[in-house]
């Protein structure tokens, strides 16, 4: 698991790991994940929740394209 990716709190990013059982939540993979943003962080930089669990997804690194 990363320490940090993207200004994300380890807190954050541990829970994402958990709530997701540790695989992609698209295709269900362990191998190489990624906590990706939801609403990206382009579109979404004045957004309160852009860093907040409710935003991110882990996906492996094939879903995450």
């Amino acid at each position: 698991m990363p320490h940090s990716q993207h200004g994300l709190t380890k807190e954050t990013i541990k829970y994402v790991y958990e709530r997701a059982k540790h695989k992609c939540e698209h295709c269900g993979s362990k191998k190489i994940l990624e906590v990706h943003h939801i609403v990206t962080r382009g579109r979404g930089r004045r957004w309160p929740h852009l860093n907040k669990a409710v935003n991110l997804a882990l996906l492996c690194n094939s879903c995450h394209r």
